[in-house]
């Protein structure tokens, strides 16, 4: 999942953007 920008990443781990 290191591919995925870093908006969509921190998406995918829950964190509140």
């Amino acid at each position: 999942m290191e591919w995925i920008p870093l908006g969509v990443s921190v998406h995918v781990r829950g964190n509140p953007a």
